[in-house]
């Protein structure tokens, strides 16, 4: 790929920037939650690689209802082009880093 990048300075001298109130605002750990709900693909298995819980965005990419997905092994929802060693790798990770 061919390009360009040019830099030059700005030649007008710096004005100090105006100086804003400071944000105090930190949000609950429930708004953070329910926000995070509404952007992120979000399933949790037990120990066994079952499903426990899935957020209504999974539901809608993969295509099963919640009631489906629950109680089901993870790999319900295995695209058959991904190889199977991705998920093991995944699943040895999370275990070595004793992520629960």
């Amino acid at each position: 790929m061919a390009g360009r990048v040019s830099l030059c300075r700005n030649p007008t001298p710096a004005l100090p920037a105006p100086r804003r109130p400071a944000m105090s605002y930190t949000p609950d750990n429930a708004k953070l939650l329910n926000a995070l709900q509404n952007v992120m693909v979000i399933s949790t298995t037990d120990l066994q690689g079952n499903i426990t819980y899935a957020n209504d965005l999974f539901c809608t990419l993969t295509g099963f209802t919640r009631e489906e997905l629950i109680g089901q092994p993870h790999s319900i929802v295995r695209h058959p082009d991904v190889p199977k060693a991705v998920y093991k790798d995944m699943r040895d990770t999370i275990r070595a880093s004793g992520v629960r």
